[in-house]
């Protein structure tokens, strides 16, 4: 796991002064939030965008299309040709592209059934599993980590998703609250966008 400490330096380091920063404009309601630095590491990436031109709406839930959106654009593996997607609801999505490479790969099989739903919130443990799959898809070698789950909570977890979960936990991209995940619970983009630069920074 990362220190605190090699998380500021990976952060400071981000945006030192001799880093070509991508242009645009600024998420105006992210000045002064806890998760900016998160934030802006995931926008200069191109990983993240707005909800607007101006706005990031960091207290926004995330979806299951945003968050598909946001693993494929940070994916460097070459998924290659695309088989076609088994969902049904996908015809007028705008992440339709992303969603079939990412299904093609296993990313998504925590979505079981015919709809894939992209504009509904995901749960904490759906995103778990997915964020797992992501740094399993960029090398990471899970059968090797220690994937042990620790939280109060396991017993309500989907069965599918508590070696994720675990495996999360002991490279400390996530926490809990007194103990407990809260896996059917939904998160914010803000949250989600540490959580995704912490994933990041696993693969670097």
């Amino acid at each position: 796991p990362l220190s605190k400490e090699e998380q500021a330096e990976f952060l400071a380091g981000f945006f030192s002064t001799g880093m070509e920063l991508r242009p645009g404009v600024h998420f105006k309601d992210i000045i002064g939030h806890w998760a900016e630095g998160y934030i802006q590491v995931l926008y200069q990436g191109e990983i993240v965008s707005g909800t607007t031109e101006t706005t990031f709406s960091p207290n926004g839930k995330v979806t299951r299309g945003q968050l598909v959106a946001m693993i494929y654009r940070a994916t460097s593996t070459e998924i290659g040709e695309q088989r076609a997607t088994s969902y049904t609801d996908l015809t007028n999505f705008w992440g339709a592209k992303e969603v079939t490479a990412l299904e093609s790969q296993g990313v998504l099989s925590i979505f079981a059934g015919e709809n894939f739903e992209p504009n509904k919130a995901v749960t904490r443990e759906e995103m778990a599993f997915v964020t797992a799959k992501y740094l399993a898809l960029e090398g990471l070698d899970i059968a090797a980590m220690n994937t042990r789950n620790t939280f109060k909570d396991v017993d309500n977890m989907n069965a599918q998703t508590i070696t994720a979960i675990g495996l999360l936990q002991q490279l400390e991209v996530i926490g809990g609250e007194n103990g407990q995940f809260n896996p059917k619970g939904n998160l914010t983009r803000a949250q989600f966008a540490k959580i995704f630069t912490l994933s990041l920074m696993v693969v670097e």
